[in-house]
């Protein structure tokens, strides 16, 4: 029983040893097996001090990688070895193996794995330039209906309040504080005159003295005249805020609007508006 256990103390105490030896094996010997066409050897030792040294120069990483890929190569482990040159090709694309230290049927191999490599590459940057365009288009999309939905909301406020729009749009500059309280004035104006010339005409249709029917007739005209000039005033006001927010305003506001004038076979005239919002 002890002659057993003293047998597998041994073999234990061997792998440890080897296996420290292949944790612990430094770069000359990597080489220095690799000179003497030991495959089996540096195939494994290759991976294990790239695996240790995470700070290794460029130069250095590329000739572990292929020390790795031709013992792979030779090993019969080709996709092993692809994958080494693959990681080579992503260190430096303009490597090429050294015929006098490499055989031809190691570059040959290499040729093929550098055909998929690029060929990988620019399907990789093909698609991730598709996707950055159809980003960017999808970016303009929403721009697009976010400027149509605010301008749609300008639009709409300017219509029900002169001024009000232009408050949307521009903030409260002077000219769209002066739309918004002209406006507010007369719609105000406007209501108080309406009732006011409403409650007259009761008045005067249920007077009944005729001393004071003239009288009662008299405000109630006045009243009229004043109700409608509020309400023509606001038209105007209302017209006046509608050509400036969508005429004069509407470069900077909805873009720029074209105007022409075609006459067609029947001698007919037409005017086309066009604009982008």
């Amino acid at each position: 029983m002890k002659n057993y256990l003293y047998f597998l103390l041994i073999i234990f105490g061997a792998f440890a040893a080897n296996f420290h030896a292949q944790s612990a094996v430094d770069y000359e010997t990597i080489l220095r097996n690799y000179q003497y066409n030991k495959y089996n050897v540096t195939a494994v030792q290759t991976e294990t001090y790239i695996e240790a040294h995470k700070n290794l120069s460029v130069d250095t990483l590329i000739t572990l990688l292929e020390i790795n890929a031709v013992s792979n190569f030779a090993l019969g482990k080709k996709e092993k070895s692809r994958t080494s040159f693959f990681k080579i090709l992503k260190l430096n694309e303009n490597y090429r193996p050294d015929p006098k230290l490499i055989s031809p049927k190691i570059i040959r191999f290499f040729e093929g794995v550098k055909k998929d490599y690029f060929e990988i590459k620019e399907t990789f940057l093909r698609r991730r330039k598709e996707i950055e365009d159809n980003r960017k288009v999808e970016i303009k999309r929403k721009d697009l209906v976010e400027r149509q939905k605010q301008t749609a909301i300008g639009a709409s406020l300017s219509v029900l309040f002169p001024g009000a729009g232009h408050l949307y749009f521009e903030g409260a500059t002077p000219k769209s504080v002066a739309f918004v309280a002209g406006s507010a004035i007369l719609l105000g104006g406007t209501i108080y005159s309406f009732i006011h010339t409403e409650s007259l005409r009761k008045e005067y249709l249920n007077e009944v003295d005729p001393e004071l029917l003239e009288e009662k007739y008299a405000d109630y005209n006045d009243a009229y005249k004043t109700r409608n000039y509020f309400i023509a005033s606001y038209a105007v006001l209302w017209t006046l805020a509608q050509l400036d927010l969508f005429w004069f305003s509407s470069e900077e506001i909805f873009g720029k609007i074209n105007i022409s004038l075609k006459q067609n076979s029947n001698n007919d005239f037409s005017i086309t508006l066009s604009g982008r919002l």
